[in-house]
């Protein structure tokens, strides 16, 4: 089968859609499909999909609050034009924008059919996302909410990580078919020998930790965690709290932690 990944952010940006992306293009490659993917300029292969996975990029501009998503509006028609000449047997769009919504327009024209994959409640994101004039208008909520039921509302199918998010998306009249198939996790990079010998490495074990592992950005609402954890550590002052990633609202936190 060939397999046609529309997406507006890819690799070497990390987020959640990127390595969802990644990890299923790994499995179909795996079950001896094939798979073209579209991404936004600047878009690269992670090594292990080089040599096994097509990639074509498309010119855009950044968002000026979100820098790591660009918007590729001219590309919308080339989008269309080189699923075409891909001619895929299926089509998966794991973004509502430009690329993705070409992914959408390819579909109707070749009458195939198109999946979605809806990672994040986009009217929550879209607080970020924006520019903070737009942003603090009420309608910009409605407005997202109805784009996004409009968009959903022509896939074949939609996959979401949560029952949560599932339901979110009926709560906005979307009424497609909805399988909610969570985000995996390649456990194997957890079984080497070196993550053994590091797990208990220089830990007491009266001491409680607990690990906050992910993107460090706005909608992620990470300080709300860090903030908590203040007032646990006032109870238990044997508990250690780490917070991993990177992202765009990291140097926040980090003022907001020296300030407590």
């Amino acid at each position: 089968m060939k397999i046609a990944i529309c997406t507006d952010t890819f690799y070497p940006q990390m987020n959640g859609v990127t390595r969802s992306i990644v990890e299923s293009a790994k499995v179909f490659i795996e079950d001896g499909n094939e798979v073209m993917i579209y991404a936004p300029s600047g878009s690269v292969l992670p090594k292990e999909l080089k040599s096994l996975v097509e990639l074509r990029s498309f010119s855009g501009l950044p968002l000026p609050t979100y820098p790591e998503y660009e918007m590729c509006p001219p590309a919308l028609l080339r989008v269309v034009d080189e699923i075409k000449d891909y001619n895929p047997d299926i089509i998966h769009s794991h973004t509502p924008f430009f690329i993705g919504v070409g992914g959408i327009a390819a579909s109707k024209i070749l009458k195939i059919p198109v999946v979605g994959t809806y990672h994040t409640h986009l009217s929550e994101f879209s607080e970020y996302f924006i520019v903070p004039v737009i942003r603090s208008l009420p309608i910009m909520k409605n407005m997202t909410d109805f784009y996004v039921a409009r968009a959903y509302n022509r896939f074949n199918l939609i996959i979401t990580p949560s029952n949560v998010i599932k339901q979110k998306l009926r709560d906005l009249g979307v009424w497609r078919p909805i399988r909610v198939i969570p985000n995996g996790i390649d456990t194997s990079k957890f079984e080497s020998d070196k993550c053994r010998k590091n797990k208990s490495k220089g830990r007491d074990e009266n001491t409680l930790r607990i690990v906050h592992f992910g993107r460090i950005s706005y909608e992620k609402n990470v300080e709300e965690v860090v903030r908590c954890f203040k007032k646990v550590s006032e109870v238990l002052p044997d508990v250690e709290m780490f917070v991993v990633g990177s992202g765009p609202y990291l140097n926040s936190l980090k003022r907001i932690v020296s300030e407590m």
